[in-house]
């Protein structure tokens, strides 16, 4: 059964893991000429985190790409965040991230003082286009 997160500390904790980690994939990528913007929505954005039993919550982000060299290129611009955010994670000491249709999706994370909560980091790469409708970059992979 689902119930809501109330550990503060822990989650204060996963966020800002998962900011400092995203905020150093901003700038990776920024090398490589690729304008990004993170944030944090759903559950985790409204502060109403849930857990099903002891399993493992998923913290869900979106990269808005603002600006990139090629817009024409989605596997290409997939592959390149991919390669990056598996580059943050390895600095980490985490493996890399799986690619899903939607999103990239970390491997389980937990802190070494506090193994019993489990997360994960759903990164979905969107975009907002030109009449203010949010896309977003789905792998096909037929």
């Amino acid at each position: 059964m689902y119930h809501y997160v109330d550990d503060k500390n822990f989650l204060k904790r996963a966020k800002n893991f998962c900011f400092n980690l995203l905020n150093d994939l901003e700038g990776e990528l920024r090398e490589k000429g690729l304008n990004t913007q993170f944030f944090l929505i759903g559950s985790g954005a409204r502060n109403m985190v849930t857990q099903n039993e002891n399993g493992p919550i998923d913290f869900d982000y979106n990269l808005n790409i603002i600006s990139c060299d090629n817009w024409n290129d989605g596997k290409k611009l997939k592959e390149s965040v991919r390669l990056s955010f598996n580059a943050m994670l390895k600095s980490r000491g985490l493996p890399d991230c799986d690619d899903s249709t939607s999103s990239l999706t970390t491997k389980p994370i937990f802190f070494k003082d506090n193994s019993s909560i489990i997360f994960s980091i759903d990164l979905a790469i969107v975009t907002e286009n030109v009449d203010e409708f949010w896309e977003r970059l789905i792998h096909d992979k037929r």
